[in-house]
């Protein structure tokens, strides 16, 4: 028996006038293969049903696409006595799409004037606390209050940079200011809400008169739908539904690891903030040091050397001289490879003054290829094990004939309890009882260290 979307499509091929049809069915096959699903099942098709009313079609509409893959499954399905998902979907209200949809999108075109807004303003604060909740979809209001510095964060670079500039502004406690301690917390969230719609509409937001957490947790949505996230992604991200995407109640709630949240929170804060300060990586050209950079920097851009940050890893090696006394000397464990942290549109003004000294890496050879910015939490990870770096560790440059894509997807094929298990690479563990790991400098390139293996004094928990 022929698969159910083939039939769909030479149905199509047979009734190439009906344009309903050819409509649904192209509608329904790509909502079926981003479910990365064979056979229709109520799931996937109340997530179809979900995807149409949030694009904005029509109920109309829906209802007819909904009645001609009904019909083909009918059709189709004629010997199985299995239960008709189309028929149990249709038991789903087809609602008018809120026309509250269209004003989310006008206030995410919004956001750019916040991102503008300088930390001597008397709205950067409030500014700086509503990117915070719109950056991070699952915090709540209860949750930004609490918040102190040494709280963990989502390692995600616009968040890291608002923390970085509140913690510059005062030596308090708290992140964000709001009277704890002097207020009882329902009167904070009721001043915080307050404070927050009227910062957002002297900035031109429009909230039809009512706002809550749920307004900025619709703007991430909007936003992740542009950034091509998917719903099921969407859904598994976000904490409560806001009634402007109701329809997403529909789509099967999924887990997602700490990794995959991560990825999804960089992409969508990219997507409304492109601008964001990340880890990046140079190679010092012959006879350049790092202490040259900085102070080339600081004499030709000034204004961009507060702003950056150098980090160069190096280690301390002792040696007898020829006096047999001990001599200590610092030597790179990276020799030429100088990481620094700048905006990523600033990347390009930095190597026109200094690509003579140095040049940045990029994912390809190609010269249009993207330079090479190296995840937060990677960069994180990798500074702590450098501050743990002993004797036992060996670290070197490493250049791959063959490129492997970045997170690429791999098959054990040994080791015994773990075989044809399928996995993503983060680190190998060595027969002598060491582990090593991987740091991507671009596509090609990678820094590895090999360590003792994890002990778990370096194990901590991840707030979720």
């Amino acid at each position: 028996m022929q698969s159910f979307l083939n039939f769909v499509e030479n149905s199509v091929a047979h009734n190439a006038s009906d344009r309903t049809l050819r409509s649904a069915a192209a509608s329904f096959a790509d909502s079926l293969r981003m479910a990365q699903a064979e056979v229709p099942t109520v799931d996937n098709v109340s997530g179809w049903i979900a995807a149409m009313a949030i694009s904005g079609l029509k109920p109309g509409s829906r209802r007819k696409y909904i009645g001609a893959i009904n019909s083909l499954y009918r059709d189709w399905a004629i010997d199985n006595d299995a239960e008709n998902p189309f028929e149990e979907a249709k038991r789903i209200p087809i609602s008018e799409a809120e026309d509250s949809v269209d004003r989310v999108s006008e206030n995410l075109r919004m956001v750019d004037r916040l991102l503008k807004v300088s930390t001597t303003s008397s709205d950067f604060e409030a500014v700086a606390l509503f990117l915070y909740l719109l950056y991070n979809p699952v915090a709540s209001l209860r949750d930004i209050i609490l918040l102190k510095f040494s709280d963990g964060i989502p390692s995600v670079p616009q968040i890291e940079d608002i923390i970085e500039a509140m913690r510059s502004m005062s030596r308090r406690r708290y992140v964000f200011p709001l009277d704890q301690g002097k207020k009882r917390e329902g009167q904070i969230v009721r001043d915080t809400l307050h404070l927050l719609s009227t910062t957002l509409s002297a900035y031109g937001f429009d909230f039809g008169g009512e706002f809550s957490r749920d307004s900025i947790a619709a703007l991430w949505i909007a936003a992740a739908l542009k950034a091509g996230v998917s719903l099921v992604e969407i859904r598994a991200a976000i904490g409560s539904i806001p009634k402007e995407y109701a329809h997403l109640s529909m789509i099967q709630h999924g887990q997602l690891t700490e990794g995959e949240r991560l990825r999804i929170l960089s992409r969508v804060a990219d997507q409304i903030n492109d601008g964001a300060s990340r880890w990046f990586v140079m190679r010092l050209r012959h006879g350049v040091t790092p202490d040259d950079i900085s102070e080339a920097v600081e004499m030709l851009l000034p204004e961009l050397h507060k702003e950056m940050a150098l980090y160069y890893p190096t280690h301390t090696v002792v040696s007898l001289d020829k006096k047999g006394k001990r001599v200590k000397e610092e030597k790179p464990y990276l020799p030429g490879v100088l990481f620094f942290r700048l905006r990523k549109d600033k990347v390009a003004t930095l190597f026109s003054c200094i690509g003579d000294m140095a040049w940045c890496y990029r994912w390809t050879n190609a010269p249009d290829s993207p330079y090479c910015a190296i995840p937060t939490y990677e960069m994180r990870a990798f500074q702590r094990h450098v501050g743990a770096f002993s004797p036992d560790i060996r670290m070197e440059l490493v250049t791959r004939d063959e490129p492997l894509a970045v997170n690429q997807t791999v098959r054990i094929n040994g080791g015994g309890l773990m075989e044809n298990r399928i996995g993503v690479i983060r680190s190998i563990r060595n027969n002598n009882g060491t582990r090593t790991y991987t740091l991507a400098l671009s596509e090609r390139e990678f820094a590895t260290w090999t360590v003792k293996d994890i002990e778990e004094v370096f194990i901590e928990p991840v707030n979720p």
